[in-house]
């Protein structure tokens, strides 16, 4: 394992854990992350490719319907940045 691909992994972690403990609701939006964050570790997908997808799912509908709250929606999103930047992807 590379150190990139370390901090990917932790930043991806806390993102299942959060989900996990306190928002089950959106486990296949974070099992959508995964997929994206696995794709480009393997070279399936460009930095930009990655990046634009990662992006598409903040705004997703399913972040959308499953998160009323704000601060729900602030800290999924917040996430999806820890593990886009963790990636080495300039947001």
């Amino acid at each position: 394992y590379t150190r990139r691909t370390v901090m990917i992994d932790n930043a991806m972690k806390e993102l299942e854990e959060w989900v996990g403990n306190n928002h089950t609701e959106l486990a296949d939006w974070a099992k959508d992350a995964r997929s994206l964050t696995e794709e480009f570790k393997a070279g399936d997908l460009s930095e930009d490719e990655y990046k634009e997808l990662m992006e598409d799912l903040k705004r997703s509908k399913k972040i959308s319907d499953a998160a009323d709250a704000l601060a729900v929606r602030s800290k999924a999103v917040e996430l999806i940045d820890n593990i886009i930047t963790s990636a080495g992807v300039i947001l």
